[in-house]
């Protein structure tokens, strides 16, 4: 939608100083500006009809893979461990593992990894979930933790009661 609203406005500024230059012009070359900026207006509600269709498909996409993301999520976080305990609940693992493993799920190999924080964050919240407590975080909402002999970033769900 900012697209569209940046076209939007760059359509308006457009014709406000098209009609400060005609200000100045004769009635034939008057008529002709006007039919320009007619053609151009309309080119311009075209632009902006094709990017709100094209936007609404990109919506159904995105709510069909936010189903896989859930449906993932609902999997994942419950694998147990040897002693039963949920495994990724309550405890850290690697931000690299989780999307790893959603995209062997859901073969998505083009979403990137600020996408599936995002949806993580949204998944935690309604599952009464914290993705990354404050209390547990290094810097910037983030944990930093080793994992062997490699530091990297790390997610940890604590489970809300």
């Amino acid at each position: 939608m900012i697209g569209l609203q940046r076209i939007k406005e760059r359509a308006e500024m457009g014709i406000r100083i098209n009609i400060k230059i005609l200000a100045d012009q004769t009635i034939s070359d008057l008529d002709r500006e006007v039919k320009k900026n007619v053609l151009a207006t309309h080119e311009m509600y075209k632009m902006l009809a094709e990017l709100y269709i094209s936007d609404k498909e990109l919506d159904q996409d995105n709510e069909h893979i936010y189903e896989v993301f859930n449906e993932w999520a609902e999997q994942f976080f419950k694998i147990t461990n040897k002693e039963g305990e949920l495994k990724y609940i309550n405890n850290y693992f690697t931000a690299q593992l989780g999307h790893d493993e959603f995209i062997k799920f859901s073969k998505q190999t083009k979403w990137p990894f600020s996408k599936f924080n995002k949806q993580l964050r949204i998944y935690c919240e309604l599952n009464n979930y914290s993705l990354n407590p404050r209390e547990l975080c290094t810097h910037n909402n983030r944990i930093i933790r080793r994992f062997g002999d490699k530091t990297l970033l790390a997610f940890y769900i604590k489970s809300i009661k």
